[in-house]
């Protein structure tokens, strides 16, 4: 349930059902120790130095109990400029921020995600995969996959 509370209140999400992709096709990170704030703070420091104004990215956000779907996202002067979902579903929405998506890791974190695996980028810190489950006898997770990450001037 903290999952989806999560999910509902950083995302400002409404869950869809996922297409046709099986969750065991989604390859997850290597495993980090669970509750890895250390890993997730670091990560956070690198993206806060890097302080890019322009970036565009595509993510793709699936979660057990729904899919939230995968989004090309640009960025200009700190603000979402552009927005686009690029898979469908029941619905479902993202609002496009890189904070909403530390956020969402963070509280998974603090409310004990019962493991955790992360990616980050070695240099910007942002995000490059992440699966948390909270609670696992439930199958609550979800995963962040975030590609075609770009500098833009």
């Amino acid at each position: 349930m903290k999952l989806l509370a999560t999910l509902g209140l950083v995302f400002g999400l409404s869950l869809s059902a996922m297409g046709a992709e099986s969750v065991d096709s989604k390859k997850a990170p290597e495993l980090t120790s669970p509750g890895s704030a250390e890993l997730w703070s670091s990560a956070l420091a690198r993206w806060k130095r890097a302080n890019l104004a322009n970036y565009s990215y595509s993510v793709d956000i699936f979660c057990f109990c729904g899919d939230v779907g995968g989004y090309d996202v640009t960025v200009k002067d700190y603000e979402v400029v552009d927005i686009q979902k690029t898979s469908e579903g029941r619905g479902g929405y993202f609002d496009g921020k890189m904070d909403s998506l530390f956020r969402s890791i963070e509280l998974d974190i603090i409310y004990g995600a019962k493991f955790s695996a992360q990616e980050y980028d070695p240099k910007l810190g942002y995000p490059v995969k992440v699966y948390q489950d909270t609670a696992p006898q439930v199958d609550y997770f979800y995963h962040i996959d975030i590609t075609n990450f770009e500098i833009l001037d």
